[in-house]
């Protein structure tokens, strides 16, 4: 259990580093992000998520993708739900900020034949029971970085510099 003094803490070590950070405002783009994940899993589709993907995460969901490929199988989700973000660490470092965010989901998950449409292996999902899990992401960026408001990495620019980003 993290305390609201530490969450406090964190934001205010942040906030003395780029005055614009908004706690809130990193919430909303990672539920974005987090629902994005899902469905690019779904979809079978890394490639639309790999720019916010460290090297090691992306590697590891495409392995497991081709390993239920090679079986033969498609993993089928339906009725994604994000229900808490919790900031529950902050690393600071000369390299990097990181913010480790707790995200508690349900999510209806099956495995189906890989020859299974969307739409077919979304009904599946759908006649499962809903579970519970909880995960935690870390969001990294290099020290020294300001918060710029309405621009950003999702829109394919870097929020420090402005330079395209293309991710990783």
């Amino acid at each position: 259990a993290v305390s609201a003094a530490e969450v406090s803490a964190w934001v205010a070590k942040l906030k003395a580093k780029d005055p614009a950070f908004d706690l809130l405002a990193l919430f909303d783009k990672a539920k974005k992000l987090f629902i994005d994940v899902q469905l690019a899993w779904f979809r079978r589709e890394l490639s639309l998520v790999r720019p916010f993907l460290s090297d090691a995460s992306f590697q590891r969901l495409s392995t497991q993708a081709k390993l239920l490929e090679a079986q033969g199988v498609r993993d089928a989700l339906a009725d994604v739900q994000l229900l808490d973000l919790q900031i529950i660490g902050l690393e600071q470092s000369e390299w990097f900020d990181t913010v480790h965010v707790r995200m508690k989901a349900s999510i209806r998950d099956t495995d189906v034949a890989a020859a299974f449409t969307d739409g077919e292996a979304q009904a599946a999902a759908r006649k499962v029971a809903p579970e519970q899990f909880i995960e935690v992401w870390s969001f990294v960026r290099k020290p020294g970085t300001q918060t710029k408001i309405g621009d950003g990495s999702t829109q394919g620019r870097c929020p420090n510099c402005g330079a395209p980003f293309a991710g990783g």
